[in-house]
């Protein structure tokens, strides 16, 4: 009966939500609205030549300047095109090196590090496309800076600066959305950072919206949604689901649907993927997730994503590390448990179905690796060697 609903939903979509209906389809090729998401990446994997004359892609070594830093935890962001390779932590505590990469000539080249030397821990990074620089900020020195493609950097100003610990950043319209914790009262501060003005601007968060930890934050089509995370107010650290949307140019709060919501989680993943912002992994307190969800915010509705053949462990795990990245058509993912063992899936949500996938070579060595896609290809950087107590200084890179 639920199949039949996805033919009819745009005349029903509006009167089925408005009467709190439970809207759930059953057939895994029409979710409530016409997917697109490649359109959220102009580095769609579609429209990448095939490189590695294999239907599942091929991982290969990327060359790296004698003076780059074996780390981890280092923050990768896609800007002009671009990998920006910014801090991290390895053998001396704090990494300090910044570098650019580009995928189309083979080079590196150095950006400045602004003298910030936080632990990555305290480190939040974001692209600002319009300027052609990074956002750089570290909570631990209440300061940050803008480095520019091209070596160059200059301090962000301190009036309006965030006063708490960022948890999450995020470019959307124009401006930097910044999402960091409680401050007085129960609610987490969130602030707006424009380039072209140079200022900060608070940001009242939503009346219902209570401090939390370890939340999902992302951004598309000019809306923030900050999404989970474990409750901060309660001292226990209960998985939430609920969440919130932020237009950024009306300056305005909505509430997200629990409704077919994935169940409760912190330290999860979400992408915005075109039409859609799709939420994957994390933990709920007990066992880490291999389960996620989309969510369309035209009707407010959720859309439950398979789990049949997605990395990890099915039976209960209390913790595994699952770094992922969204490839601009789908996601590629993979996991690492305690016990050393590696699973790979990718995730198409135009059909809801995970494919095996191979994860990167000697992945046991890469712990709080960081992976971003960038031009064609999935790039996974640093990492810790646990059992050989080292960091890895290897880039490695997935192509089509």
């Amino acid at each position: 009966m639920y199949g039949h609903l996805s033919i009819l939903w745009p005349l029903l979509a509006t009167s089925l939500v408005a009467c709190g209906a439970n809207v759930r389809g059953n057939d895994p090729q029409t979710p409530p609205r016409d997917a697109s998401p490649d359109a959220a990446s102009p580095g769609s994997i579609e429209r990448c030549p095939s490189r590695s004359g294999s239907a599942r892609g091929r991982w290969e070594t990327v060359d790296l300047p004698r003076e780059f830093s074996g780390r981890a935890n280092a923050s990768v962001v896609a800007v002009g095109g671009a990998l920006a390779v910014i801090g991290g932590y390895g053998e001396r505590t704090v990494v300090t090196d910044n570098w650019l990469f580009d995928p189309r000539s083979a080079r590196w080249s150095r950006l400045a590090s602004a003298g910030l030397t936080a632990n990555a821990r305290y480190l939040r990074v974001a692209a600002m496309p319009e300027t052609r620089e990074i956002f750089v900020w570290s909570s631990l020195e209440r300061r940050g800076a803008r480095i520019g493609l091209d070596g160059s950097s200059r301090e962000l100003p301190t009036v309006g600066a965030p006063r708490t610990h960022v948890q999450r950043v995020v470019s959307v319209a124009g401006v930097v959305f910044v999402g960091g914790s409680t401050t007085d009262g129960d609610h987490d501060e969130f602030v707006l950072y424009d380039p072209r003005a140079d200022r900060w601007e608070a940001v009242l968060a939503p009346r219902a919206q209570t401090s939390r930890g370890s939340y999902a934050l992302t951004a598309g089509a000019g809306e923030v949604l900050v999404w989970g995370g474990s409750d901060a107010t309660t001292g226990t650290g209960v998985p939430r689901n609920d969440g919130w949307r932020f237009d950024v140019t009306a300056r305005r709060w909505s509430s997200v649907s629990r409704v077919e919501a994935p169940a409760p989680r912190w330290g999860h993943d979400a992408w915005w993927i075109g039409d859609s912002v799709l939420v994957w992994g994390g933990n709920n307190g007990s066992r880490a997730l291999r389960t996620g969800g989309r969510y369309f915010s035209a009707p407010d509705a959720w859309w439950p994503a398979g789990d049949l053949g997605a990395p990890g462990p099915t039976e209960n795990v209390g913790s595994f590390e699952h770094p992922a990245a969204w490839t601009g058509s789908d996601l590629y993912a993979w996991t690492l448990t305690a016990g050393g063992a590696v699973d790979a899936g990718r995730y198409d949500p135009r059909v809801d179905r995970w494919s095996a996938a191979d994860p990167p070579p000697q992945a046991t060595r890469r712990r709080e690796s960081s992976t971003v896609w960038v031009d064609c290809g999935l790039y996974v950087v640093g990492g810790r060697d646990v059992q050989r107590r080292e960091f890895t200084r290897e880039v490695v890179r997935w192509v089509p």
